[in-house]
């Protein structure tokens, strides 16, 4: 209005006029503006309270993403940490088991179960478990391997020992029972006959089984010697099943036995004394009962016979012949369950070896008796 009203003023008045109307327009546009940019300051004054509000919440968004950021990190960590554990753990563990074994040390706890066994470690574990009872099976029948080859060796170092000239004594042998016999010493050369017989079959090669029968005539042969010793004062008594001789044992089982009934069962008597030898079938093989009525012998020493350790009697030998036998049948069958022995003080002493049937038996190098 005070614009048109100018306008107008000037048309009809002049410009005086009209400027008296502008400058009224003047105040009354500088009034409008004025009062527009104080109204839109008092509309941001009453936003800026939610601008702070919007500020701080983004703040401790801002926090809350940083703290989020910083625990994603560290559980992120853990279970890296927790995955890498559960898979070189048991790894290591293989590892530190394997170093230990190649030291030397096989006395190893088992490792523990795996959380799976389907996996790979699982696999692994298993056969690394299934290895170390392998090895140790392997050691064991190393040990036993190289038990045989020592007794091998003082084998042969007993043969070296007694094999001194060995056909000049039975060619010296033969000629004092040639002599004998044209003195007309009957029994003189059939003594000397028996010791020559007895001399070459402990001079054979003790590495090759024998059977029964071999065995049998070996011990008549030394019963025939010992009974020029004790004449009337020994009996000696044998119960034989022929069919039962065929059986292959070790060169030198029977003798030692016999040889110790003499030497600890039978040697005070004066009269009475009885050895009996018994070979017949039994359902498990053949069954092989020695037996005297002699001063029998005390518990503790019946047990170490049974578990082959070395005896404590300083006047005699103990049974260390016995041993031997006892040793050598455990390792020519690989058992040993095979002896049982009946004794008590003052009522003789009764031995007892079931030979096993149906089973091939390979030559093994076992040692003959040691009687010292």
């Amino acid at each position: 209005e005070q614009e048109q009203a100018a306008r107008a003023a000037a048309e009809a008045q002049g410009a005086r006029a009209a400027l008296a109307h502008y400058e009224e327009a003047e105040k009354t546009t500088a009034y409008i503006r004025e009062e527009g940019q104080r109204l839109v300051d008092l509309e941001l004054g009453s936003y800026r309270p939610v601008y702070k509000q919007i500020q701080l919440e983004t703040e401790r968004m801002n926090r809350l993403g940083a703290a989020v950021l910083v625990i994603n990190t560290l559980m992120s960590v853990v279970l890296a940490v927790w995955i890498s554990r559960s898979i070189t753990g048991p790894v290591s563990r293989l590892v530190d088991m394997a170093g230990r074994m190649s030291r030397g040390n096989l006395d190893l706890e088992p490792l523990p179960p795996p959380r799976r066994s389907d996996d790979e470690l699982g696999l692994l574990s298993a056969a690394f478990g299934q290895m170390s009872t392998n090895l140790k099976a392997l050691i064991e029948k190393d040990k036993e391997s190289l038990e045989k080859d020592r007794l091998v060796k003082e084998l042969e170092l007993q043969a070296l020992q007694s094999q001194i000239n060995p056909h000049f004594l039975f060619n010296t042998l033969n000629v004092l029972s040639k002599l004998a016999l044209l003195e007309g010493a009957e029994r003189t050369s059939d003594l000397i006959v028996s010791m020559s017989n007895l001399l070459r079959y402990n001079l054979r090669k003790l590495d090759q089984p024998v059977t029964l029968r071999d065995e049998l005539a070996h011990v008549q042969e030394y019963f025939t010697i010992q009974q020029a010793r004790f004449r009337d004062r020994v009996r000696f008594e044998l119960d034989i099943e022929p069919d039962a001789l065929q059986v292959p044992v070790p060169a030198l089982t029977l003798q030692p036995l016999v040889e110790n009934a003499f030497v600890h069962g039978i040697e005070g008597m004066e009269q009475g004394a009885v050895i009996r030898l018994e070979i017949g079938h039994v359902p498990e093989g053949v069954r092989i009962a020695l037996s005297d009525n002699g001063g029998g012998m005390r518990e503790e020493v019946r047990q170490a016979l049974l578990r082959l350790e070395a005896g404590t009697d300083n006047k005699h030998s103990t049974g260390l012949g016995t041993r031997n036998v006892f040793k050598r049948l455990q390792l020519f069958y690989g058992r040993s369950d095979l002896v049982d022995i009946d004794s008590e003080p003052g009522k003789g002493t009764t031995i007892t070896i079931v030979i096993p049937s149906g089973k091939e038996v390979e030559p093994l190098h076992v040692p003959a008796d040691d009687r010292g």
